[in-house]
C-alpha cells in the first residue's frame, strides 16, 4: 500500500553570531506521493501524441495494433514497456501486402512516373480543347433566356441562339482534335519530344484562336436587351461569366501557338490575372436598332433623353417610358398634353414632370419635317371629350429658360446636356429670340452659311425646313431654321 508522504516548506537564514545556517519551518503538507494517469486501449489512442507513454501490447491481437502503440510516444526515451511483446503479436494485413504487390507488378517508380505524367498532359490538353468552362456557362444564358423569353427581345435572344450554335460547333472540332492527341501521344509520351503532336496542337491553337476572337467580339456586341432591371441583373451576372471564360480559354490557346512544354505551361497558368469585364443587356444607355418604328430619327431621340434620365435619376426604364411607349409617340407625334395623356403609360404625374421635355423633342422634330400630330380618329374624337387638369397654366417657359442659360455665357450642347434635350431643341428655343431680336443671327451661324441660306430662301421661298435641308446637306437643320427666324426679325 501507499502511505502519506509529508513536505515541509522552510526558510534559512545566516546567524551572523556563530556563521551558521538556522531553519525555520514555515509549514508542513502531507499527500499521497501519486501523480495522476490514464489509461487508454490502444485502439482510441489512434491519432493521439504523448510525452511518455506506458504500453502493454503484449497479448495484441489485430494487425498493425503495435505500430499504432508505439508510435504513440514522441521519443524512444518515453516509452515503458509493461509486457514483452512476442512476435505473433507483430502481425501484416493481407490486403496491404497484396495491395504491395500489385504496385510492384505496374513497374518501377519512373515508369509509374511517366504514366502519370502522360495521364496529367492527356488531361491539360482535353480541358483547353473541349471548352468545359465556356459551355457550362452557355447552358445556364439559354436557361435564363427560356426563363425570362417574354422579357427579352427577339432579336437578341437569336443572336445569342447563334452564338451559341458556333461555339458548339467548334467544341465538336476540338473534341475530334482531343482524340488525335491520344493517337499521337501513344507514339511519343513525352510531349516536349512529340515534334507532329507539336505540329498539330500550334495548327489547332491557330484555329481556335481566331474563333475565339470571333466568338468574344460577337458576345461584346450582343443584342440582347430587357428594360426589366432584375432581369438584367440575372443575365449580366451570366454574361460576365461567360466572358471571363472565354477570355480564359483564349489566354490557354494562345500558349499553344509557341512549342508545349508541361513546366512552361503551368508557369503560363500561374501567371493568369483575371480581366475586368462589363457587360450589360439592360436596355438604358444601350443601342438598339428597330425595324418597325415610324419615324426613326426622333425614336432615336426620344430614347436618348431617356436613357440620361435613367441614368440621372437611377429609376427604372417603365418608370420612364419603355420601348412600345416611345414607339407611340414616334407613330402618333403628339404635340400637346392632352394628346399625350392617350398614349399608352402616361398618367398625370409622368406628364407633369416630362410632359414638357417630351413634347419639345416632337415638336422640334415635326417642325423639322413638316410633319403634324397623327392621332387615330378614334383617340381624336376621344381627346376631345377628355376632361384633364393637365394643363399649361403651371408650365415653364421652357424658351425662356434656354435663353437664360445661353445669356449666362453657355453654349448650346451645354445647355442640352443640362436640360436633358436635343441640340437641335435649343436651337428652336434660341431661333425664337433671334426671330424678335434679342440674339443676334452673327451670333449662332457663321456669315459664309448665312448667304448660302439666304440664297436657297430667296430661289423657293416656299420651301419648309426639310426641303431646304436637301438643297444645303452641309448645313444643319438647326442652323437653317436660326437664319429662317433672322429673315422674320423686323427691319
Amino acid at each position: 500500500s501507499v502511505g502519506r508522504d509529508s513536505w515541509e516548506n522552510s526558510r534559512y537564514t545566516l546567524n551572523r553570531g556563530d556563521g551558521k545556517l538556522e531553519q525555520e519551518i514555515l509549514g508542513t503538507f502531507s499527500q499521497f506521493p501519486l501523480r495522476l494517469a490514464w489509461a487508454i486501449t490502444i485502439h482510441k489512442s489512434q491519432g493521439l501524441t504523448f510525452d511518455k507513454v506506458m504500453i502493454d501490447a503484449g497479448s495484441a491481437f489485430s494487425s498493425g495494433q503495435v505500430y499504432v502503440a508505439l508510435s504513440r510516444c514522441t521519443s524512444l526515451e518515453g516509452i515503458v514497456l509493461l509486457s514483452k511483446i512476442p512476435a505473433t503479436a507483430i502481425q501484416s494485413n493481407d490486403h496491404v501486402i497484396k495491395g504491395q504487390q500489385a504496385l510492384t507488378h505496374r513497374g518501377s517508380l519512373s515508369e509509374r512516373f511517366s504514366g502519370a505524367r502522360l495521364a496529367f498532359t492527356q488531361q491539360i490538353l482535353e480541358q483547353i480543347f473541349s471548352f468545359p468552362d465556356i459551355q457550362l456557362p452557355f447552358n445556364r444564358l439559354l436557361h435564363e433566356m427560356k426563363t425570362n423569353d417574354g422579357k427579352l427581345n427577339r432579336e437578341g435572344i437569336e443572336g445569342i441562339r447563334n452564338l451559341h450554335q458556333q461555339f458548339m460547333d467548334d467544341k465538336i472540332i476540338g473534341e475530334k482534335f482531343i482524340g488525335h492527341i491520344y493517337t499521337f501521344m501513344k507514339e511519343e509520351a513525352v510531349i516536349e519530344k512529340n515534334q507532329s503532336l507539336q505540329q498539330r496542337i500550334s495548327d489547332a491553337a491557330n484555329h481556335f484562336d481566331k474563333r475565339l476572337t470571333v466568338l468574344s467580339d460577337q458576345l461584346k456586341k450582343h443584342a440582347l436587351l430587357t428594360e426589366h432591371r432584375d432581369v438584367a441583373n440575372e443575365i449580366d451576372e451570366v454574361l460576365k461569366e461567360l466572358s471571363i471564360s472565354i477570355f480564359t480559354a483564349h489566354y490557354f490557346i494562345q500558349y499553344c501557338k509557341q512549342p508545349f512544354q508541361l513546366q512552361s505551361f503551368l508557369k503560363h497558368k500561374l501567371a493568369f490575372i483575371l480581366p475586368r469585364i462589363s457587360i450589360s443587356c439592360y436596355a438604358s444607355g444601350k443601342k438598339q436598332t428597330f425595324n418597325d418604328v415610324s419615324n426613326p430619327e426622333l425614336f432615336e431621340s426620344l430614347k436618348s433623353w431617356r436613357d440620361r434620365v435613367v441614368e440621372d435619376t437611377g429609376l427604372p426604364i417603365y418608370m420612364i417610358a419603355n420601348i412600345e411607349t416611345l414607339k407611340q409617340l414616334c407613330v402618333h407625334l403628339p404635340t400637346e398634353k392632352e394628346h399625350l395623356a392617350l398614349i399608352n403609360g402616361f398618367g398625370k404625374a409622368k406628364i407633369q414632370k416630362y410632359g414638357d421635355d417630351l413634347l419639345d423633342i416632337i415638336r422640334d422634330y415635326c417642325e423639322q419635317h413638316g410633319l403634324e400630330f397623327n392621332l387615330p380618329e378614334g383617340i381624336k374624337s376621344k381627346s376631345r371629350q377628355v376632361k384633364t387638369n393637365i394643363g399649361n397654366a403651371d408650365r415653364v417657359d421652357t424658351k425662356k429658360l434656354s435663353f437664360e442659360l445661353y445669356k449666362a455665357g453657355k453654349s448650346i450642347a451645354v445647355i442640352a446636356e443640362e436640360r436633358k434635350l436635343a441640340p437641335q431643341t435649343i436651337e428652336g428655343h434660341l431661333a425664337h429670340f433671334v426671330e424678335n431680336g434679342a440674339i443676334s443671327i452673327d451670333d449662332l451661324v457663321v456669315e459664309q452659311k448665312q448667304v448660302l441660306i439666304k440664297e436657297a430662301i430667296i430661289a423657293a421661298p416656299d420651301s419648309n425646313l426639310t426641303e431646304l435641308k436637301a438643297v444645303l446637306p452641309e448645313i444643319s437643320f438647326g442652323e437653317i431654321r436660326l437664319m429662317m427666324a433672322a429673315l422674320k426679325t423686323p427691319s
